[in-house]
């Protein structure tokens, strides 16, 4: 692969990984609409740190085929039980919170949604690792510019969505706001739910 289509690919990935739902999206829009745009932002950071470890996990796994499953499965569940206490948070807001009264642990709470949820790794395994490693054998210079521009694109994104999901909040104000941020709580059951079911099947569990 050239540098140029790394770079476009990097581009295009990047954007998709962003706007694509998500617990780290939900958790963003939720942090978002309940503490102002500072507290998502925190939380869009998260890839930034968690994708390194993500990233070493992946490619271990690539070498220990035997054990991808295992990995994935314990991932799948955790990220689950997390997504639901998540979920659960948001099902119980009642109102009241802003900027004023900031949410605690936002990055934490990101770097814990996005290090636990399976997609990551799953992108990883099955499509970044291989481009990169395709890119790097043919110009070193393709692989950086599609790290560059992949998480360049993913953490502009989700900061894009922390920004509108705030400046929405003045048009979905009182009972209208609390409903917003609970259907969020639901989404993020969802997540949990098909989480932890993936995570039971790979085990083979189910």
């Amino acid at each position: 692969m050239n540098p140029g289509a790394a770079a476009s690919a990097g581009l295009v990935l990047g954007l998709a990984a962003g706007f694509s739902p998500g617990p780290l999206f939900a958790l963003v829009v939720s942090l978002s609409l309940r503490h102002g745009a500072r507290e998502g932002m925190l939380a869009a950071t998260a890839p930034l740190v968690t994708d390194a470890p993500i990233v070493a996990l992946s490619l271990l796994a690539l070498f220990t085929l035997s054990g991808a499953g295992w990995v994935l499965g314990l991932l799948s569940v955790g990220g689950g039980l997390f997504a639901a206490w998540l979920g659960i948070n948001n099902l119980r807001y009642s109102g009241g919170g802003d900027e004023s009264t900031p949410a605690p642990r936002s990055f934490r709470q990101g770097v814990a949604a996005n290090f636990l949820s399976p997609y990551p790794y799953v992108f990883w395994l099955t499509v970044g690792a291989p481009l990169v490693v395709g890119a790097w054998k043919e110009r070193p210079v393709g692989a950086v510019l599609f790290l560059a521009l992949f998480y360049a694109s993913l953490v502009g994104s989700k900061l894009a969505v922390a920004l509108a999901a705030s400046r929405s909040r003045a048009l979905v104000s009182g009972r209208v706001h609390v409903l917003v941020v609970r259907a969020l709580g639901v989404a993020l059951l969802l997540f949990a739910i098909l989480f932890i079911r993936d995570g039971f099947q790979r085990l083979s569990v189910l």
